[in-house]
């Protein structure tokens, strides 16, 4: 992907979970002066504890909305339709002009554990699945991340630091602890060796989570 300097490829809709159609979003990216806008709707999932597009047919009107406004448009800006795929999703993403993807949940047993809606769901997940051990918990999301490009065929890694959303309110983790450093290098180590690209991810900062 050749990006220019006003650009954005992390973009959600009214598909999912975000507040505003796509068009009004195209309007404001223009009004901004954005030369490319890529839409990452989060793909569907049919388990109901995974949250992204509400079915398959969802997935596709999204698909088809985006290529409307590419071509309306397409004078006033480039658009990207992209998605962002979830590590438990196994939908097809062939059709995307890109694939972010990305870790929203830990697997424990036939459980689903969100990582990022509520700050009371990680610190659950730590005490019932993890012995109370944030580091156990630690090193489940990246053991997950540095299996992300297998298990989505992505060209962007999302949020390589989710879990540390509600950290600046709630301290889960102790980012300095060496456990965690080596938790995340390996992670990293495993993602360098794949030819995918590193996302600076503001929204937890955007939303008030982090300074």
């Amino acid at each position: 992907l050749q990006l220019l300097t006003k650009s954005n490829l992390h973009t959600h809709t009214n598909f999912a979970d975000g507040k505003n159609t796509a068009e009004e979003v195209v309007l404001s990216a223009i009004n901004a002066g954005m030369e490319v806008l890529g839409f990452s709707e989060h793909s569907f999932h049919p388990h109901p504890d995974i949250y992204g597009m509400a079915s398959p047919a969802c997935q596709q009107e999204y698909k088809q909305e985006i290529y409307r406004l590419k071509d309306i448009y397409a004078d006033r800006i480039k658009i990207l339709c992209g998605i962002e795929q979830d590590s438990f999703s196994g939908i097809p993403t062939d059709v995307y002009d890109y694939v972010i993807g990305s870790v929203h949940n830990l697997q424990f047993g036939e459980e689903f554990s969100a990582i990022d809606l509520a700050v009371e769901d990680v610190q659950n997940a730590i005490q019932i699945h993890c012995g109370g051990d944030p580091i156990t918990y630690t090193k489940a999301y990246f053991e997950a991340v540095a299996r992300v490009e297998t298990d989505t065929q992505c060209d962007i890694v999302g949020h390589f630091d989710l879990l540390t959303k509600f950290n600046e309110r709630a301290a889960i983790f102790d980012t300095s602890d060496p456990r965690y450093i080596k938790a995340g290098l390996e992670a990293l180590d495993a993602l360098l060796e794949k030819d995918v690209i590193f996302e600076v991810n503001t929204g937890a900062m955007a939303r008030g989570y982090r300074p």
